[in-house]
C-alpha cells in the first residue's frame, strides 16, 4: 500500500460557461450549466493523481474539503477542437482571477489523518499563500520527526523563492523533484529561446540548469523537470558535488512548443498537474512506470485534456478525466496495436554509454538529434540518406526535429531556427494591428534552392492559401515601375489584408533599389513627385538573386574599407538596419562543412519520385522502387547546375518502368546541362542493391538465432530473460515487417561500417571467379565493429526512451544492455557478434568482396 499526501495552494474554481445563444425573458430556459463549481490548485492535483495511480493499491490523503480555500472565476466558452474544423468543446475563453486571502486568517488546511511519513508528498506551489506560510504545511515536512519518501514539487513563477523553498532545500533536497515551466524560467531571466529548434532548447536548457543561475538553486535537487507546453520536458538529476546533471529531453519531432496549442483554440488549465500526476506514479513504483513512460505519457494526457476541454455538449469540468485516465494506462488491446502513448516523443540523452569518440566526448550543452540518429561521418549520413529516398522522410527521418509548412519540410538545424524565427515575426505582426510598418524579411539561397518556395508555404500554413504579390526588380527599368508595384500593394492594404509581397532579384543592378525602398520600410509610406502615398500593413521578403546568403550580402563589417565605404553609400546598412528577419536556404548543394546536403537531398528527391513517378511508392509499405545505385548517383554528385530545379530537371526527365534503374536516366545532352560529369561515375560505382540488404538482414537474424537456441532460448511472447523466451526466435521469413525492419536498419549501414575500419565493397573481377577471395576480419577489426554495432543499437534505443534495468522489458523500454559496450553480459553480445560474422560470408556468397582504402 502506498500512501501519497497532496496539499498546497487549495482552489475552488467557478466556470461560467457562457450559452451561444442568450435568453430574452425569464420563461426561456438555458441550454446550459451558467455555474459549476469544483476543487482547484492541489484538490484538483489530487483527483489526477488518482487516475494516474489507479492501477496500484494506494491511499490519497488530501486536506478536507471545508478547508479554508481562495475562490477563482473562468469564463468558458465553445471554440473550435482544431482550428478550421467545425466541432466545437468548451474551453477557456477567459481567466477573471483569483481572489485575495481572507483577511486575518490563521486556520490551517484539515486532514482525516496526519501522515508523518507519506511515502511520496506532493506539494502544489501555486505562488499564493502556501509558499510563505508554514502553518499551512503539512506535518511531514513542518515537524522534526516528518521523514517524507520522496517529495514532489510543481512550483509556479517565481521560482526558488519563499520560506517553503528554503525549508525543503535545507532538509530535503535529496529526495525533491521540482516541476517547472520552461516559462517560470524565462520569467527569471533564464536564456532559453522559444520555438526555434529543439537542438537549440536542448543546448539553453543544460547551460541553464548546470551552469546559469538555476544551478544555483534548482540544481542541488534530486531531480528537476522543466516542461515546454505539450510538446517537451527536459529532464535533470542530481550527480556529482550535488550539482544537475542533463538525464534526459523528451521532445516531439514534428513540434515545438506551443505549435500544438496553435492548432486547438481556447485555453484549458491544468497541463502541469497532468504532468505531476504521471510523475507521482513514477515515484510511487519506477520499476512498473519508467521515467520515459511518466514524462510521455503524462504530456499526452495533457494533450488528450486541452483537445477534450469542457466537453463537446453540456459542459463538465471533468469531462476530460476519461480521455486522461486512458493516456495514463491505455488498454492492452491498444498497445497491442502499438498505441504507447508515449511513443510519439522520442529523447535526447547524455553520450556517456557510447563507444564513438566524437559522441562520447560531446558535451551535453551541445545538441545534434540529426547526428544522433544517423551517426558520425558523411557515410553514415549517406545511409540514411538512402533510406529516406526508399521509405520516406516519415519513417526514416521520425526522431529527427522537423520544420514542416505546408510543402515545406526540412530537418537542417539552421533551416529550422531560421523559418522558425520569421515564422514568429510573423506571427507577432499578425497580432500586433498597432504596427504600421511592413514587416521586411530577407531571403537568400543559391539559385533554385527554393527560397520563394520556403516562405510561401509558410505564409500559406499562417494566413491560408492566399496569392502573394510578386516583383522582379531586375526586370524593373524605373522608378515609376516600383511606385506601380507600391500601389498594388496599398490597394491589397486598404482591403483589410496583409499583403505577402515578393521582391525578387532586389540586390540586382548594383544594389541601386536599396535606397528607394528605405521610407516604406521605415514609414510604410512613399512619394510619387510631389504626392506621398501610404501603403498600410504588409509583409515585404526581399529574395536575393546574386547573394547565395545574408552573410554576403550585409557588406557593413567587411574587411576592406573600399566595401564597407561603397556598401554605405549605396545604403546598404540603413536597409540591412530595417529587416526584422533573414533566412538562408540551403537547397540541395553543399555549403562549407555541410555534410547534412544529402539529407536535403535526399528530401528532394524522394518528394520528386512521389510527384513525378507515383507508382514507383508502393501504397502499403511506403517503400520506394528504386535502385541504390541510381540513389547513390542522386547524393553524391558534385553539384546540381541549377540548384533543386535541376534535380527535378533529371528527374522529370527519366523512363522509369516498374523500377528506377539506371538506364531510366536521361541522356548525356540532359546530364550535361544539370549534372557535373561525375554523376555517371557515381552511379556505376553503385552500392548494395537492396537483395544485398534483405541477404544480409537475413544473416544476421540466422546468426543470433542460432547462437540463442544453442544457449537454450525458444521462442515465446513476451520476452522473459528468466524463462529465456524470445518474440523473434523464429525464421526471418516468419518475421513481421517492423521485425524484419530492425535487421534491415543496420544492414543498410554495412558499407559505412565497412569504410570505418579501413574496408570497400567491390565487385568481383574475372580473376575472383575463378579463385574466390578470402574474406574476414582480423580480432581488432572484428572487435571494433561490434562496437559500432552496439553503438547504433544504443542510439536507436536512446531515442525510442530506453532506460537501463536487470531485466529486459520492451513494453517499459527497460534494456539490460543498455550499457557501454564493454560491460555487456557475454550473452548479450550475441547480437553484435552475428551481425559482424553475417557480413563476410553473405557479401561472398553475393560476388562481393572487401578491398582495403588505400
Amino acid at each position: 500500500m502506498k500512501t501519497i499526501l497532496v496539499t498546497g495552494d487549495l482552489i475552488r474554481d467557478y466556470n461560467l460557461v457562457r450559452s451561444p445563444r442568450a435568453p430574452t425573458h425569464y420563461h426561456e430556459t438555458v441550454p446550459h450549466t451558467l455555474l459549476q463549481e469544483c476543487g482547484g490548485g492541489a484538490w484538483y492535483l489530487r483527483d489526477l493523481i488518482a487516475l494516474a495511480c489507479s492501477d496500484l493499491e494506494s491511499r490519497i490523503v488530501a486536506p478536507d474539503p471545508q478547508s479554508p480555500n481562495r475562490k477563482a472565476y473562468t469564463i468558458w466558452s465553445p471554440h473550435p477542437r482544431v482550428r478550421g474544423e467545425k466541432s466545437e468543446v468548451w474551453r477557456v475563453e477567459q481567466f477573471l482571477g483569483c481572489e485575495p486571502p481572507p483577511e486575518h486568517s490563521t486556520e490551517a488546511p484539515r486532514y482525516d489523518q496526519e501522515l508523518l511519513e507519506p511515502d511520496v508528498l506532493v506539494l502544489d506551489d501555486l505562488a499564493l499563500d502556501f509558499r510563505a506560510r508554514p502553518e499551512l504545511w503539512p506535518a511531514a515536512v513542518r515537524e522534526a520527526r516528518g521523514a517524507p519518501g520522496a517529495i514532489l514539487l510543481k512550483q509556479s513563477a517565481p521560482l526558488a523563492e519563499g520560506a517553503l523553498w528554503g525549508m525543503l532545500l535545507e532538509r530535503f533536497a535529496d529526495r525533491l523533484t521540482v516541476l517547472v515551466s520552461v516559462n517560470s524560467l524565462r520569467a527569471r531571466a533564464a536564456a532559453i529561446s522559444d520555438s526555434l529548434s529543439w537542438d537549440l532548447s536542448i543546448e539553453e536548457t543544460v547551460r541553464e540548469l548546470e551552469a546559469r543561475d538555476s544551478a544555483l538553486d534548482l540544481g542541488h535537487c534530486c531531480r528537476v523537470l522543466v516542461q515546454f507546453g505539450g510538446a517537451g520536458v527536459a529532464s535533470f538529476s542530481r550527480g556529482e558535488g550535488d550539482r544537475a546533471r542533463f538525464e534526459r529531453f523528451l521532445y516531439h519531432p514534428e513540434e515545438l512548443e506551443g505549435d500544438w496549442d496553435a492548432k486547438s483554440p481556447g485555453r484549458t488549465f491544468g497541463a502541469q498537474s497532468i504532468l505531476m500526476a504521471a510523475v507521482t506514479r513514477h515515484a510511487c513504483d519506477p520499476a512498473s512506470y519508467p521515467l520515459w513512460m511518466a514524462l510521455g505519457r503524462g504530456l499526452a494526457a495533457l494533450r488528450k485534456s486541452h483537445e477534450t476541454g469542457g466537453g463537446a455538449a453540456r459542459f463538465s469540468a471533468d469531462a476530460a478525466h476519461a480521455s486522461v485516465a486512458a493516456a495514463y494506462h491505455p488498454a492492452a488491446g491498444e498497445l497491442s496495436r502499438g498505441k504507447e502513448p508515449a511513443a510519439a516523443f522520442f529523447t535526447a540523452f547524455p553520450h556517456q554509454l557510447l563507444a564513438d569518440p566524437t559522441l562520447r566526448e560531446q558535451p551535453a550543452d551541445y545538441s545534434d538529434l540529426v547526428r544522433d540518429l544517423a551517426g558520425v561521418g558523411s557515410e553514415f549520413l549517406a545511409a540514411k540518406a538512402t533510406e529516406v529516398v526508399r521509405r520516406g522522410p516519415a519513417e526514416a527521418l521520425a526522431a529527427a526535429p522537423k520544420a514542416r509548412y505546408g510543402q515545406y519540410l526540412t530537418v537542417d538545424r539552421e533551416e529550422i531556427e531560421r523559418i522558425n524565427s520569421i515564422r514568429g515575426l510573423m506571427l507577432s505582426y499578425q497580432e500586433n494591428p498597432q504596427d504600421r510598418r511592413p514587416l521586411s524579411l530577407a531571403v537568400f539561397g543559391q539559385p533554385g534552392s527554393g527560397k520563394s518556395f520556403a516562405i510561401k508555404q509558410l505564409a500559406g500554413e499562417l494566413f491560408g492559401q492566399r496569392k502573394p504579390l510578386e516583383f522582379n526588380l531586375a526586370q524593373f527599368e524605373n522608378i515609376a515601375e516600383l511606385h506601380a508595384a507600391f500601389h498594388q500593394v496599398r490597394d491589397a492594404s486598404l482591403l483589410g489584408q496583409i499583403p505577402l509581397v515578393f521582391w525578387d532579384e532586389f540586390d540586382s543592378g548594383g544594389l541601386r533599389w536599396l535606397k528607394p525602398f528605405l521610407a516604406p520600410m521605415q514609414d510604410a509610406e512613399f512619394r510619387e513627385e510631389s504626392r506621398v502615398h501610404h501603403l498600410g500593413r504588409a509583409i515585404f521578403v526581399f529574395a536575393g538573386g546574386t547573394c547565395v546568403d545574408f552573410e554576403s550580402f550585409d557588406r557593413t563589417s567587411d574587411r576592406a574599407e573600399a566595401v564597407r565605404e561603397e556598401f554605405k553609400q549605396l545604403k546598404g546598412p540603413d536597409f540591412v538596419s530595417r529587416l526584422r528577419g533573414s533566412l538562408n536556404i540551403k537547397g540541395p548543394n553543399p555549403g562549407d562543412q555541410d555534410p547534412a546536403y544529402l539529407i536535403r537531398r535526399a528530401i528532394l528527391l524522394r518528394a520528386l519520385l512521389e510527384r513525378h513517378f507515383p507508382h514507383l511508392i508502393d501504397p502499403d509499405t511506403r517503400q520506394a522502387a528504386i535502385s541504390t545505385s541510381v540513389i547513390r548517383g542522386f547524393l553524391r554528385v558534385e553539384k546540381y547546375l541549377h540548384g533543386a530545379r535541376s534535380l527535378e530537371m533529371v528527374v522529370s526527365s527519366s523512363r522509369p518502368g516498374p523500377r528506377f534503374e539506371p538506364s531510366a536516366l536521361p541522356g548525356p545532352e540532359v546530364l550535361r546541362s544539370h549534372v557535373t560529369p561525375d554523376f555517371r561515375q557515381q552511379v556505376a560505382e553503385g552500392e548494395l542493391e537492396q537483395p544485398v540488404i534483405e541477404a544480409l538482414a537475413e544473416a544476421c537474424h540466422a546468426g543470433w538465432y542460432r547462437m540463442r537456441h544453442e544457449a537454450g532460448w525458444r521462442f515465446g511472447a513476451p520476452r522473459d530473460d528468466a524463462g529465456k523466451l524470445h518474440p523473434m526466435l523464429r525464421p526471418y521469413a516468419e518475421l513481421s515487417e517492423p521485425e524484419k525492419e530492425r535487421n534491415r536498419v543496420t544492414a543498410r549501414l554495412t558499407n559505412a561500417k565497412l569504410l570505418a575500419i579501413g574496408y570497400r565493397i567491390a565487385k568481383f573481377t574475372s580473376e575472383d571467379q575463378r579463385v574466390l577471395p578470402e574474406l574476414g576480419f582480423t580480432q581488432e577489426e572484428r572487435t571494433r565493429l561490434m562496437e559500432i554495432e552496439h553503438d547504433i543499437w544504443l542510439r536507436e534505443h536512446l531515442l525510442r526512451g530506453y532506460g537501463w534495468a536487470r531485466s529486459t522489458n520492451d513494453a517499459l523500454r527497460l534494456h539490460r544492455a543498455l550499457v557501454p559496450f564493454q560491460e555487456q553480459l557475454p550473452e548479450d553480445r550475441v547480437l553484435d557478434e552475428a551481425i559482424v560474422d553475417a557480413i563476410p560470408p553473405t557479401l561472398l556468397k553475393r560476388q562481393y568482396k572487401l578491398v582495403r582504402v588505400g
